[in-house]
């Protein structure tokens, strides 16, 4: 190797060595390494009990964790929403310090906090707070939002960060909502090992439609049929379509519970015949309903098959086991609308329920 050469090599790796060496002096001493008011995320979120989201009108709302399990409940009055709460637990674990707020900007921002900040506590499972996040606007390229950190150990930050997670493009308020109605969990009935015992299709337009599954093992089904005021055993059982409609029984949601319907207007529906009613028998012997009321549409509509309907092809009305009412989509519904008779395979026809007239 010629002098020259082995010259430039060493004074390379000497070079080398003073970068990585500074690189690592400047991330040792990076305030995100020891500042107490720029560690957001919490690693271990199973850790976590409870969170309260509380805006500056006093609106709030409690997550509580059930004990021992994943579920959580919103307000301790309704199951929360899995995939919110999955959301919001992956932002407190994810969640950085993307930079500073500028200096010409911190004092207007820090006012604004003042005003408008959603204040988020964080609990572990024994009802200890954590950490306190005060969630303000996002910032202005829209890449991030403005936040403030408190912990029970070092007080409140002065300085207001731009958080965002890595990866992720928007913002992180819309993840800290209040809305009871929208953290409330929209499932009707949800039995994911197949805990049930029975479930009743009554079919109010044509009852003689009407039917009743009983689930005596994986593979046994009974089958009775509504005729002449009184249930009968199937002729004939395609068990194999049996099972498909018990299976989709078992997690059955509606789209939401914010109807916007007044006092009036709700209390009507409730007191109007259904079109159609659930009834599942758990596993525990214990029974929970779902009626579904035909919602009318404003004007004349066109349903799936191209016939005028005064009802709304696309939503109905649903009341659940607890009298109250939400939306639910006729999409979703359609494969658990099916007569008696789409279940016989003896019958030569299957005839769908019309609810369009």
């Amino acid at each position: 190797m010629k002098k020259s050469t082995l010259i430039l090599l060493i004074a390379f790796i000497i070079l080398g060595g003073i970068g990585a060496f500074v690189y690592w002096k400047i991330d040792r001493s990076h305030p995100t390494n020891d500042n107490p008011f720029m560690q957001f995320a919490i690693e271990d979120t199973a850790s976590i009990g409870k969170i309260t989201i509380q805006d500056r009108n006093g609106e709030v709302a409690t997550l509580t964790r059930l004990e021992g399990t994943t579920s959580w409940t919103i307000n301790k009055k309704y199951p929360a929403r899995p995939d919110a709460i999955q959301l919001l637990l992956e932002c407190i674990h994810d969640i950085k310090v993307r930079g500073n707020v500028p200096a010409k900007a911190k004092e207007n921002m820090l006012t604004v906090m003042a005003t408008s900040a959603k204040e988020v506590k964080i609990y572990n499972l024994k009802n200890e707070l954590i950490k306190t996040y005060f969630v303000g606007p996002n910032w202005h390229d829209h890449q991030g939002t403005i936040m403030v950190l408190e912990t029970p150990e070092d007080g409140r930050s002065e300085e207001p960060f731009i958080m965002h997670i890595e990866g992720f493009t928007g913002f992180l308020n819309p993840r800290f909502f209040i809305a009871e109605n929208e953290w409330r969990s929209n499932a009707i009935f949800n039995f994911p090992k197949l805990d049930i015992q029975q479930v009743e299709f009554i079919n109010h337009v044509n009852p003689n439609q009407s039917f009743r599954f009983k689930v005596s093992s994986a593979s046994r089904i009974q089958a009775e049929v509504f005729s002449n005021g009184m249930y009968q055993s199937f002729s004939a059982l395609d068990t194999l379509l049996a099972f498909d409609f018990v299976k989709r029984m078992c997690r059955v949601n509606i789209e939401s519970y914010n109807t916007y319907l007044k006092p009036e207007a709700a209390d009507s529906i409730k007191n109007s015949a259904p079109a159609f009613t659930y009834v599942v028998t758990d596993a525990l012997g214990l029974t929970h309903s779902l009626r579904l009321y035909l919602k009318k549409a404003n004007g004349i509509k066109v349903d799936g098959k191209g016939n005028s309907t005064p009802y709304d092809p696309d939503y109905f009305w649903a009341k659940d086991e607890r009298n109250e009412l939400g939306l639910a989509q006729y999409f979703f519904f359609e494969p658990l609308l099916k007569p008696a008779d789409f279940y016989n395979p003896t019958k030569t026809s299957s005839p769908e329920t019309d609810v369009t007239k």
